[in-house]
């Protein structure tokens, strides 16, 4: 799985929001803000990873449970599937 190359992850104060680029400006309605752990998975779908991969790396970065680490990570990668963010 992997992010699509055209957003951007951009730091506002304490906020993360994801901004569309390129040609995804015209189909992309908006900006998205983000919560630390949506920002986090989506830095680490910049590069093509399993699922097991990011469970590894959420373990390694907070202080969670596979189980847990595992919904969260579902949840927010079929969100992004729904975004239309997602490289097919």
């Amino acid at each position: 799985m992997k992010i699509k190359n055209d957003f951007k992850i951009v730091n506002v104060g304490d906020d993360y929001i994801l901004v569309p680029l390129g040609a995804e400006m015209d189909k992309f309605n908006g900006t998205v803000i983000l919560n630390d752990v949506s920002a986090f998975l989506i830095d680490k779908l910049k590069s093509d990873r399993t699922e097991e991969e990011l469970i590894e790396l959420m373990l390694e970065e907070y202080e969670t449970d596979r189980t847990t680490a595992q919904a969260d990570i579902n949840a927010a990668i079929e969100r992004m599937k729904e975004m239309g963010i997602m490289d097919e």
